[in-house]
């Protein structure tokens, strides 16, 4: 049960209420037992700061000079400091227990609330994961194709988020399972008693443990796929800068049907091309899957861009870079040798980048369908982070989660005989026969019309109601003639209000077991029937009601079925015998009315 706020005795009088605790020892007591210790101090009247120093004078008293370090002041007052000190380890670790309560109380709903960290972390990585990928989707569709690796690598990210996130959720519940279970007898911040304080120190000190352990989890995880995160940002970024250079120039690259960007690299310094008479020009160097393209800035005032050559990459043999000191790159074509300037690290990657243009098909990512899945490809964190707000609040709202039954067990003892069926149980009871309810809905309906029928009607013997009926609620509490005697009036229009809803709870059991009884000897009476009537043998009128009644009856059937109420196994139990008596029914109507009839 819940700890109720009590008065705290004095651990040393045990007579007047307890005020300070001694975190040392974890004593409580009142201000009487208390020890108090007077202490000088000096501080500057300047700027009451206690920062103070001492020098020695000769001309002085004391012969020492008190200067404050703070503002340099000499204007230093005097004063007494007094310590509570606990009575029984005479240590000064002393505070007041409403002070002590408040302090474990912001620490525990502090330590509490780090489990957001698992939501937070993984919320800010998908943001980032989302934001990358829809640059991605749009330098697809503008046809920058090559690397095609980056989309497997954005799959595996986000296949690895799923299963973070999973591994949260249950290391989540995990270990707010083993929260619930030690803090449950403190689930009331406000009735932390002295007593407990101990133990409830020890329980924060095991939350911060599995909150660490559960950053270190999410911390080991995520760090792989941090590190793919950034190697598929720094790709992204450099297609990027590819494509501003590419919409730079746009106007004079003029490419080609099918003709899809690759790369481009700016201050190129181009030399010569065989024995071409073309000028020495610095400029930007295209490679697309179909050619390489040099373009430059011509004029000195106003400078416009032109094409100063390109050539196909089926007319490329191969690439060079030579020189010792000044090292050239050369590319063998069949009209000559192109030699271009710059540094060695570009020459690495301009020769990496021919070679992806050559061989596009085998680098590029043609797969349609891959970058629709990638489009609809998305983790929803709501569950995540309601699962979590949802635990938190159980726990710092000060209510338990109890189920309605533990709650009335626990307010009120008495009033539940746990021998006799609970309302819990009776309730369980109820919904796990609904089906079979349902499934009995089209035979009471034939019943009802088959009684108004017979010569007799139906009928079950009557129940005495005066007898204990099985399956109901028999609570007896002894009560006098006058309750406010014995308890006080609000409690007393608690306990008659639940005994106003057991009594109710018995009536429609009752009813319910009436209602059974009635439905059986109904059926046993149907069975009599029908060993002597059969359907050829009753009149049309009959026949008509009959056809009727079935064919209601298998309509609402149908729409049972359509909602989901009913299995199919029962489905078809039910339906085909009722589909079966209404053909043989609008047969034999047929045949006396020479066709179909209709109602």
């Amino acid at each position: 049960m819940m700890i109720t706020l009590q008065e705290n005795k004095c651990s040393f009088c045990d007579e007047k209420k307890a005020i300070f605790y001694c975190n040392h020892c974890k004593l409580s007591f009142c201000n009487d037992c208390i020890e108090r210790q007077e202490q000088d101090f000096y501080c500057c009247s300047n700027c009451n700061s206690k920062k103070i120093k001492s020098k020695k004078k000769e001309n002085t008293l004391s012969g020492v000079l008190l200067i404050c370090m703070d503002c340099n002041s000499t204007n230093i007052r005097r004063g007494k400091l007094s310590k509570k000190i606990c009575p029984n380890c005479k240590s000064d670790d002393v505070l007041t227990i409403i002070k002590k309560r408040k302090e474990l109380r912001q620490n525990f709903q502090g330590t509490i609330k780090n489990f957001k960290y698992g939501y937070h972390v993984l919320k800010s990585f998908i943001d980032e994961c989302r934001r990358h990928k829809q640059e991605l989707i749009t330098l697809r569709t503008l046809g920058y194709k090559h690397d095609g690796r980056i989309e497997q690598s954005l799959l595996w990210i986000y296949n690895s988020t799923q299963k973070l996130k999973n591994g949260i959720m249950s290391h989540f519940q995990r270990d707010f399972k083993f929260i619930r279970s030690r803090i449950y007898r403190f689930i009331d911040l406000d009735t932390w008693n002295p007593e407990n304080f101990y133990e409830i120190e020890s329980i924060i000190k095991q939350i911060r443990s599995n909150v660490s352990t559960f950053k270190e989890y999410i911390d080991s995880s995520l760090k792989p796929m941090i590190t793919n995160l950034r190697q598929l940002k720094s790709k992204i970024s450099v297609i990027q800068y590819y494509k501003m250079i590419y919409d730079e120039y746009s106007e004079v690259l003029n490419l080609k049907t099918n003709e899809l960007p690759v790369c481009a690299f700016k201050r190129i310094n181009f030399v010569k091309f065989g024995d071409m008479d073309l000028p020495s020009k610095r400029g930007v160097l295209f490679i697309t899957n179909k050619r390489i393209i040099f373009i430059y800035k011509k004029g000195f005032i106003k400078k416009t861009l032109e094409e100063l050559f390109s050539i196909h990459l089926s007319e490329i043999q191969n690439t060079l870079i030579k020189g010792k000191i000044f090292k050239r790159l050369n590319i063998l074509t069949d009209h000559g040798t192109l030699v271009f300037k710059t540094k060695e690290k570009i020459y690495r990657a301009i020769i990496n980048y021919l070679n992806v243009s050559m061989n596009f098909k085998q680098y590029s990512n043609d797969d349609i369908y891959l970058i629709e899945r990638l489009g609809d490809i998305d983790i929803e964190l709501s569950d995540l982070k309601n699962n979590i707000n949802m635990n938190l609040s159980q726990i710092l709202s000060k209510k338990p989660n109890l189920s309605k039954e533990k709650y009335l067990e626990r307010s009120y003892p008495n009033l539940m005989n746990k021998n006799n069926l609970s309302r819990a149980n009776y309730v369980k009871s109820q919904v796990n026969d609904y089906d079979t309810n349902k499934e009995r809905t089209y035979q009471q309906m034939r019943l009802r019309n088959l009684e108004r029928d017979s010569e007799a009607p139906l009928s079950s013997p009557k129940k005495d109601l005066s007898m204990p009926q099985p399956g109901s609620i028999n609570i007896t509490i002894p009560i006098s003639q006058n309750p406010s005697n014995n308890i006080p009036r609000p409690e007393a229009r608690v306990i008659q209000n639940k005994m106003d809803l057991i009594s109710k709870e018995n009536r429609e059991i009752e009813k319910n077991s009436e209602s059974q009884n009635k439905y059986n000897n109904r059926v046993d009476e149907l069975k009599e029937i029908n060993t002597t009537t059969t359907a050829e043998t009753r009149p049309i009128l009959k026949l008509y009601q009959d056809k009727f009644s079935i064919e209601k009856t298998l309509e609402n059937i149908d729409n049972l079925f359509n909602n989901g109420r009913i299995s199919p196994e029962v489905y078809f139990k039910q339906y085909r015998p009722l589909q079966k008596e209404l053909f043989t029914i609008n047969k034999i109507l047929k045949e006396k009315n020479g066709n179909t009839p209709s109602l």
